[in-house]
């Protein structure tokens, strides 16, 4: 392909240009950039950054009209593909139906000259008889690639290309690397330990242990997958169980766990004739837990001051249940946990206090960092008119949400065109 005369591109359910904005960082010219896409912000905030030639609904374009496209993205609607959605799948009437439209455009091209474009279609996982009829239709393979590969975000989506996708190496990019303000951050003392000459080698045991080289913390590495839904705001059930809705905490990781404890205090999780008894942990390393859909897994806790643990039990209160004063006590895990017993069952197990939890949504621009697109990419939108408005924060959330992680796509692209400097 000659770059030089710049390439002539179509976008379905074309979003915000993700798909341009990665061909501009390549450095890759664009001669013209036909964008397909119904949702009136989305519109708004590509025409503040590119000149698309925008061609509206996606049922109503007569592909005749188009030239030979060199370049072509479809992230046709998920929503009936989707494991977390109805899963209606590509039945007629259906959103994700208008793929179709994108397959009806490919034959098309092929038809008038010959070839088919190269094209990179963006879909969720889904059902293996959906998967089948998407391969089968563009006679390719999809690839799961997990954008957390490339930045701080849990996002896995299937990629259709009719060339090859290169190798790739974990960048290394972790939530705690594009949180926007130290105040999101817990940390769990007024002053900082002294900063050494040898600092850099920080580490859990170094603080908690010997009171030195200053640690803060988040719950976990990478956040879940940012969805158009996102401005609704999350809880804690969407984010334990479900794994969605990234929220950002102010205490530190902590879980409930089900060990094998004798008589000893010695866990024994190998030797099925000792009870199993629940215990609460407070993670002494940088990363929690996995989180799972048992919401006890992945809990935080506050960390006491000074050395850690403390030495003794500290009782906070009692539980409200039948039994011995004994089995009543509710201890603070800023101490030791008290004596654990033979028996199991029957409210014996130590009851422990966990504080409330605390937390937040993500930030829009945070939102934008996690997707790899420029600070405030989102913030403002042009009508066609030419006059500027400010993006609402929902609007925002729901077109990131809904589009691509820039990274990836130029990663991918890279298969395709070797950048070059203009």
């Amino acid at each position: 392909m000659n770059e030089k005369k710049g390439k002539t591109v179509v976008s379905f359910f074309n979003g915000i240009s993700i798909g341009r904005l990665a061909l501009t960082k390549m450095g890759v010219p664009i001669k013209q950039y036909y964008s397909i896409e119904n949702d009136p912000y989305a519109n708004a905030i590509s025409r503040t950054h590119w000149n698309n030639t925008e061609l509206g609904d996606v049922t109503k374009i007569n592909f005749n009209d188009l030239p030979k496209i060199d370049i072509a993205f479809c992230s046709a609607p998920c929503q009936d593909l989707s494991f977390a959605g109805k899963q209606k799948g590509f039945a007629e009437g259906t959103r994700s139906s208008l793929f179709f439209k994108f397959i009806e455009f490919l034959d098309n091209q092929e038809k008038r000259f010959g070839v088919r474009p190269h094209f990179l279609v963006e879909q969720v996982r889904m059902k293996k008889e959906n998967l089948k009829i998407m391969e089968d239709l563009l006679g390719v393979k999809g690839v799961m690639i997990n954008s957390s590969f490339f930045s701080a975000q849990n996002r896995q989506r299937l990629y259709f290309c009719n060339f090859d996708i290169p190798e790739y190496k974990d960048r290394g990019i972790l939530l705690k690397d594009i949180l926007e303000n130290e105040e999101d951050w817990f940390v769990n003392r007024d002053k900082a330990y002294p900063i050494t000459a040898t600092y850099s080698g920080a580490c859990p045991r170094d603080y908690f242990e010997k009171s030195q080289r200053q640690l803060v913390f988040t719950d976990r590495d990478k956040s879940h997958c940012i969805d158009a839904n996102y401005f609704k705001g999350g809880n804690l059930k969407s984010y334990f169980e479900k794994h969605r809705r990234q929220l950002v905490f102010n205490r530190n990781p902590a879980s409930i766990v089900t060990r094998r404890i004798d008589k000893d205090g010695k866990r024994k999780d190998y030797d099925k004739t000792v009870p199993k008894v629940q215990t609460l942990e407070v993670h002494e390393k940088d990363k929690s837990r996995c989180i799972s859909t048992v919401a006890k897994d992945s809990l935080v806790s506050q960390l006491p001051e000074g050395r850690y643990p403390l030495s003794k039990c500290i009782q906070v209160g009692e539980a409200d249940i039948k039994g011995r004063d004994s089995l009543k006590r509710v201890y603070s895990p800023e101490g030791k946990a008290p004596t654990v017993t033979t028996c199991g069952g029957g409210h014996r197990e130590p009851k422990v206090y966990v504080p409330p939890l605390q937390w937040r949504k993500l930030t829009v621009r945070e939102c934008e960092a996690l997707q790899t697109v420029p600070r405030d990419y989102t913030a403002h939108g042009a009508e066609v008119d030419g006059s500027y408005k400010k993006i609402s924060n929902t609007r925002r959330y729901k077109a990131l949400g809904n589009g691509w992680t820039t990274e990836v796509i130029i990663h991918i692209l890279t298969g395709l065109i070797k950048t070059k400097e203009n």
